[in-house]
């Protein structure tokens, strides 16, 4: 487990939990049997990639016979995850919204560094489609602050591109960070532009 995940245990038991119920489709009816959510397959990716367990849909005997991890398929599925919570994050779904950006904890919190490079073109126009729904995700999930700090500072100067556009955008929205994130949350994501 990376540094960044034992700094945040508290948080990533909550995601533990609330993927454990995702995946047993868990809603409370009483004396019935309970049915699977078919997000569910995403929620075990997650959960397997945080505490890289080894999922079986991705082994493979290599020509020894040996079972293997084949990362190939594993680096598409993080690709399909990210096009398809992108792309629900851009239309407006709060649910992919968290999911999009729970995506970039994982990538982040794993130093995937392709999936990081993504994040940080494509999320300052999701934050900049409407930046109080985005802050206020973040203030309702405090363990999403860094990683996604990490990636709308990186957007200034990504590839040589908007570096000079930092201080403004600073000046313009940190009354709204601070408003929506309060004091210490707020110190903690401007922080993340040094």
């Amino acid at each position: 487990m990376t540094n960044f995940l034992k700094q945040n245990v508290g948080a990533a038991i909550i995601i533990l939990l609330a993927a454990a119920i995702s995946l047993t489709g868990c809603r409370g009816d009483s004396g019935k049997e309970p049915e699977v959510n078919r997000t569910g397959d995403d929620a075990q990716f997650f959960v397997n990639a945080m505490l890289d367990i080894k999922d079986p849909q991705f082994l493979s005997k290599d020509s020894d016979g040996i079972e293997r991890i084949d990362e190939l398929k594993v680096e598409q599925k993080w690709g399909d995850l990210y096009n398809k919570y992108e792309k629900s994050a851009e239309a407006g779904d709060e649910t992919g919204f968290r999911y999009f950006l729970f995506i970039g904890f994982l990538a982040y919190s794993q130093h995937n560094a392709e999936l990081m490079e993504a994040f940080s073109s494509d999320l300052m126009p999701i934050y900049e489609k409407d930046a109080a729904k985005f802050l206020e995700a973040l203030n309702e999930l405090p363990f999403l602050i860094q990683s996604s700090g990490y990636y709308l500072d990186n957007y200034f100067g990504f590839e040589d591109k908007n570096a000079d556009k930092k201080p403004e955008f600073l000046k313009n929205n940190k009354p709204l960070i601070n408003d929506i994130l309060g004091p210490e949350n707020g110190i903690l994501f401007l922080d993340c532009f040094n």
